[in-house]
């Protein structure tokens, strides 16, 4: 892996000031590290930063923890001192590995903060900040406080269960380094965000470390694949090489995405995330296929050292293979008599390619004796693993005639149960079409009797999986359709029972509004009537709906209802009018006629204020008329702030 000290002094987020600089520019918010492991805005590590970061670097190393740094003036811009310890944390995207230490200098403070998950305790944390950190701290011995603090977190996760396995070194032993570093690698990542949960910083390092590896793993492959050939044979060994070369055309790639991202031609931030993603990708695809092919290797030498012990247990198994093929042969015609070609469309040459598969293993067993014999344990090899794999192909192909064996005796019971439940529905959906409740839904019931009778009508037609699947269709279908249909009869039924009461509510408003305004006629305007004539409308068309569509003749009864009890609301208010423009000029008597509708157009001047016409003409320019509902203001509920989670930590005074 390369050094976190080269990265660390070229990323550009990381800062280790002057005491100029610092003063010139004095932290006051939480900070985002972008990426960087030191931010000294106070410059108090000056010459000693070296030290600090090759602490980092065992830290992470001996346990693939990462300790962060922030060392500024004091901690402002937040509630606390915690809270601007935390936020940093968040706005750098730590992850559950990381933790950060914060010093304030002027204020004479530490923190720390790190995930719930961090694999030490709050009281395994201050102990270690108040033996190894504090005591330098207070000296002005910042750096080395700083180190003393990382080699607490490395110790003390050394003597509990570590973070990750250890980096293991050299392959010393042919054939088993390989596997033994991709198992490890494999563990590891496993331990960590997946890539689409890491911040941009965290996707840099995942890229770079995986490129690193990779690139290892393809040199210590090719190595691999070198004594492989010799030993074993470019034959055999054939798919291994393709699958490296491709590998390596995919880390090419990788590394043309790496130099894209790091050459001078900025990328939006949105570009570099998916370009560091795609090259995660790249590497991952290859390392898997350098896994699968250094499986198949481990187990060739497992065949080199074991193979004559194998060779008799393969003979054995061989040599059961003629009897065992010749039942399957026989099992697979009576199927075929029984159930039809369709049926055993699954196993159709099943029994003629495993007896050329037995033959092979015969011929694959003969020529391994005669290896082990000369002494050649590597050809030996390669004869024994192609017998076993000829004898397992072959011993699967007879098991699966065997298994459609006892599968279609089932199947067949199966489909018999199922055309059974199906005519049970038909029996249902049949009179359900038949009978007045069911009228208006005739059409689809229609249908779905239809697709039913035809899978039934095919049973005997079909091998009994397909004729199965067609059953379970169709009785889905119809069985959809049944369900709808009782849902609405039970709508409707419930629908008649409310339409009762409706019906009698709107009459009883219909005829309160036409008393109302049969009695006050002279001054009632044109809204109130046409309100109590909709309302009649709607009630004779919801008695004409009641038969066929109970739950439309029920909200036709409602409407009406409403219209009704609006008339009259409407009536009430030109009444009101009517009275508020009369009061003053005619009689009680007289205005009582006048609002009854006895007198009309001979008083229709003087109780207008002079205009031409009757009450009941031009002059009824306030009456009548919809009325303004007014809106109620809506309720605003402010939304909850946001508050962070899942973080600990702990700190104090040096």
């Amino acid at each position: 892996m390369l050094s976190r000290t080269a990265a660390v002094f070229a990323a550009a987020g990381i800062v280790l000031a002057s005491p100029l600089a610092a003063a010139a520019a004095p932290m006051t918010d939480p900070v985002d590290l972008g990426g960087a492991y030191v931010y000294d805005s106070t410059g108090v590590v000056g010459t000693d930063s070296a030290a600090v970061i090759a602490a980092l670097d065992e830290l992470y190393e001996s346990t693939r923890s990462q300790l962060f740094v922030v060392i500024v003036d004091r901690f402002t811009g937040a509630a606390d001192d915690q809270s601007w310890v935390d936020t940093s944390a968040e706005l750098s995207g730590l992850g559950d590995a990381d933790a950060l230490l914060a010093i304030a200098v002027d204020d004479r403070t530490f923190r720390w903060s790190v995930s719930e998950s961090y694999p030490l305790s709050d009281a395994a944390l201050d102990e270690i900040a108040q033996e190894r950190l504090v005591p330098e701290l207070r000296q002005d011995r910042w750096a080395t406080g700083i180190i003393g603090f990382a080699e607490g977190l490395s110790e003390s996760m050394s003597d509990g269960p570590s973070l990750l396995l250890p980096v293991l070194g050299g392959v010393a032993a042919l054939g088993i380094g390989t596997a033994v570093v991709v198992a490890v690698r494999r563990r590891r990542r496993g331990a960590e965000l997946a890539p689409g949960e890491q911040s941009q910083a965290q996707l840099d390092r995942t890229a770079g470390s995986l490129l690193v590896e990779l690139d290892d793993a393809l040199r210590e492959s090719e190595e691999e694949l070198g004594f492989a050939e010799a030993q074993f044979g470019a034959a055999a060994t054939a798919e291994f090489r393709a699958a490296l070369e491709s590998a390596r055309d995919q880390v090419r790639q990788a590394f043309a995405i790496r130099q894209r991202l790091d050459d001078a031609d900025a990328e939006t931030s949105e570009e570099r995330r998916a370009l560091t993603l795609e090259l995660i990708e790249l590497c991952t695809a290859a390392d898997a296929a350098l896994d699968t092919h250094a499986d198949a290797f481990e187990q060739l030498r497992d065949l080199e050292a074991n193979a004559q012990a194998m060779l008799a247990d393969l003979t054995n198994a061989q040599g059961a293979l003629p009897g065992r093929l010749a039942t399957a042969a026989t099992t697979r015609d009576r199927l075929g008599e029984r159930y039809g070609t369709e049926a055993i469309a699954s196993i159709a040459g099943a029994v003629e390619q495993a007896r050329e598969l037995e033959s092979f293993a015969a011929a694959s067993l003969g020529s391994a004796r005669e290896q082990l014999a000369a002494g050649q344990s590597s050809e030996a090899a390669l004869s024994v693993r192609a017998a076993q794999q000829s004898i397992a192909q072959a011993e699967q192909l007879a098991l699966s005639v065997e298994t459609l064996d006892a599968e279609l005796p089932k199947a067949v019971e199966r489909r018999d149960a199922a055309a059974a439940d199906l005519r049970a529905d038909l029996g249902e959906a049949a009179a359900l079409r038949t009978s007045a409740a069911g009228a208006v839904d005739a059409p689809a019931l229609a249908a779905a009797i239809a697709t039913a009778e035809a899978a039934l009508a095919g049973l005997g037609a079909q091998d009994p999986a397909g004729a199965l699947a067609a059953l379970d269709s169709a009785d889905a279908g119809l069985a959809t359709t049944l369900t709808a249909v009782r849902e609405r009869q039970e709508r409707q039924a419930r629908a008649r029972q409310q339409l009762a009461r409706t019906r009698e509510t709107a009459l009883d408003q219909i005829s309160s509004a036409h008393s109302f305004i049969s009695t006050r006629r002279g001054g009632i305007g044109a809204a109130a009537r046409t309100r109590v004539a909709e309302a009649e409308r709607r009630l004779a068309r919801a008695a004409a709906l009641e038969k066929d569509d109970a739950e439309a003749a029920l909200e036709e009864a409602r409407l009406a209802a409403d219209n009704a009890r609006e008339a009259l609301r409407l009536a009430r208010a030109d009444v009101a009018g009517f009275a508020s423009s009369t009061g003053s000029r005619a009689a009680p008597d007289l205005g009582a006629a006048l609002l009854g509708g006895l007198l009309g157009g001979s008083l229709s001047g003087s109780s207008r204020g002079g205009r031409s016409g009757s009450i009941r003409g031009g002059a009824r320019g306030g009456f009548g008329g919809a009325s303004r509902r007014s809106s109620s203001s809506s309720s605003r509920r402010s939304a909850p702030r946001a508050r962070r989670s899942g973080r600990r930590g702990g700190g104090g005074r040096f």
